[in-house]
């Protein structure tokens, strides 16, 4: 059972990634539950897109967005 402090610790840490407009690879592996180089691998295939800033790679909340919407929608559909 969480008591308290844990809740609030959650409800915080989600409050703070509501507005971001982006996250580092590192956060955006943390947020989705997948591996950095699975992140990178999507990167790569051109399954989730990323932004460079001089030698930072972002990626765009939107972009993130996008990438697991698409694979709820393809869970959805089913085998073919």
């Amino acid at each position: 059972m969480k008591n308290e402090n844990e809740d609030t610790f959650e409800t915080q840490t989600i409050a703070s990634t509501v507005n971001r407009l982006s996250y580092s690879i590192d956060e955006a592996a943390s947020l989705t539950g997948l591996g950095r180089t699975t992140i990178y691998k999507l990167i790569a295939q051109g399954d989730l897109r990323s932004c460079k800033i001089g030698r930072r790679r972002i990626l765009r909340s939107i972009d993130l967005e996008h990438f697991i919407n698409q694979l709820s929608l393809a869970s959805h559909r089913g085998p073919i």
